[in-house]
């Protein structure tokens, strides 16, 4: 998958408040980590996310054809906090988000 299609299958649905800030792999995925961090098997895509007006927002972060096994909330480490459930469409999940939150969601591969 190139790096276009691949950046341009995130949306956020149903917020238009909702910013998508940040499409990148995850630090400590074992064939991408420099070895600072223990490494976490396979490969995971981070997606980090914002309030831009200052309230609290529902909404579907949608990832297209990428093949997602589980998805969770992190940290700003990108330490798992709490694990999001899929959608039955296996392409998207329900976040929410605070007034002027920068929100972090792992995407394990």
């Amino acid at each position: 998958m190139r790096i276009k299609s691949l950046l341009s299958s995130f949306s956020i649905e149903g917020a238009p408040n909702l910013i998508i800030d940040c499409v990148k792999r995850g630090e400590d995925d074992e064939d991408v980590s420099a070895g600072e961090l223990p490494k976490r098997k396979g490969r995971s895509i981070i997606v980090r996310l914002f309030d831009s007006l200052g309230g609290k927002s529902r909404g579907v972060l949608n990832w297209g054809d990428i093949p997602v096994k589980t998805a969770w909330k992190t940290n700003v480490l990108e330490d798992d906090l709490e694990e999001v459930k899929i959608a039955s469409t296996g392409k998207g999940v329900e976040i929410e988000v605070r007034a002027f939150e920068v929100a972090t969601y792992r995407l394990q591969l």
